[in-house]
């Protein structure tokens, strides 16, 4: 979205906010200077806003029985003046009563969100999104959220555009470097493995690959269970259909041990309809973070591994120190490997995030 329609609809929402009762507007500011490097290269440098973002929402009420609900999100690049500086995010309108939560618009899936953040690297260079796929926020979005069924255990549901496929050839192009997406000479060919962000260069000339013919909504289903206690956080979830092509399958894990969190995160990644070659992978990451200074840092480390390409790993440090409630410090470093292209990337940041 362009900075002239955001303000459109900003001044929209302000005046008809009377009627609705004053939203609530928020945001996070997260900036960081990146140095990248690996393989022997050259270092560069360049100021990066990690997923900065800028929201309002609020709620009015229906009937005593139920209570309108709306949120309006969107990404800020506020390191980059371009004409696409907003990206939508979490945006929707929906209802809420004693039957749960109804949600129509732009939202995080059940399974993204069965991570239960154990990601400690989100939004960074090191998000999981660079090992697996699964971590979809889709549009034309219909999801509900149960209230507790029982003690700490509650069901998600998320219904969205999913894909028709033919079965077609395609002479793939080789990127020209690890980082850069296989891709396809017809746009409507979606490769299996581009969401990784790191292909091989070698092999990969005519393959025969799935070809998106339609597009509707109601074939993409997702599903969560979510077991939410004070000892532990427990996640399954599935997602079948996709909009790109694959079915997955998660497991999520939170564990809280003292000043100590540890974190799992398990996905299984297949095509929805099986590609010649086969794109069918698992992948896992294990955190664990630990409060120090007084419970005003965090040191946190995490480790990840994918069989979506040979040899796919990533091992990152990091540590965050908390100025005010609102306002922290941070340094990270992410070390990303791939056996199958020889590649070695490196990533260190040291960064600021303001909350409000």
């Amino acid at each position: 979205m362009s900075t002239k329609n955001f303000l459109k609809v900003l001044v929209f929402l302000l005046i008809s906010s009377t009627a609705m009762g004053m939203p609530k507007i928020y945001g996070k500011l997260n900036l960081s200077i990146d140095y990248d490097g690996g393989n022997g290269a050259s270092t560069n440098s360049d100021l990066i806003s990690n997923a900065s973002r800028i929201g309002m929402k609020g709620d009015f009420e229906i009937n005593d029985k139920l209570t309108g609900i709306y949120q309006l999100e969107y990404q800020v690049d506020v390191a980059n003046n371009s004409s696409s500086t907003f990206k939508t995010r979490n945006s929707f309108l929906g209802i809420t009563g004693n039957f749960g939560t109804i949600r129509l618009g732009t939202y995080d899936t059940p399974i993204k969100r069965a991570g239960l953040k154990a990601d400690l690297f989100n939004d960074l260079r090191g998000d999981i999104k660079n090992i697996t796929a699964g971590e979809n926020r889709n549009s034309s979005f219909l999801g509900y959220d149960s209230p507790e069924l029982t003690k700490g255990l509650s069901l998600h549901l998320g219904v969205s555009k999913g894909a028709y496929y033919e079965t077609t050839s395609c002479l793939l192009h080789s990127p020209t470097s690890a980082a850069q997406p296989l891709g396809c000479v017809n746009p409507r060919i979606i490769s299996a493995t581009s969401a990784l962000g790191a292909i091989p260069s070698s092999g990969i000339s005519n393959l025969s690959v799935n070809r998106i013919t339609h597009i509707s909504f109601g074939k993409n289903i997702s599903f969560s269970l979510v077991y939410d206690i004070e000892v532990i956080q427990f996640a399954l979830a599935s997602e079948q259909k996709s909009a790109v092509g694959f079915d997955h399958n998660r497991l999520g894990m939170m564990i809280p041990a003292g000043p100590t969190k540890i974190g799992l995160i398990y996905t299984t990644t297949k095509s929805s309809r099986q590609y010649s070659n086969g794109h069918d992978y698992d992948a896992y990451t294990f955190s664990i973070s630990g409060k120090v200074a007084e419970g005003k840092g965090i040191v946190k480390f995490q480790f990840s591994n994918s069989d979506a390409l040979v040899g796919l790993e990533q091992i990152q440090l990091g540590y965050d120190h908390k100025l005010s409630d609102s306002f922290k410090v941070f340094t990270y470093h992410t070390n990303r490997s791939v056996d199958a292209s020889n590649a070695d990337h490196a990533y260190t940041g040291i960064g600021l995030e303001f909350k409000f």
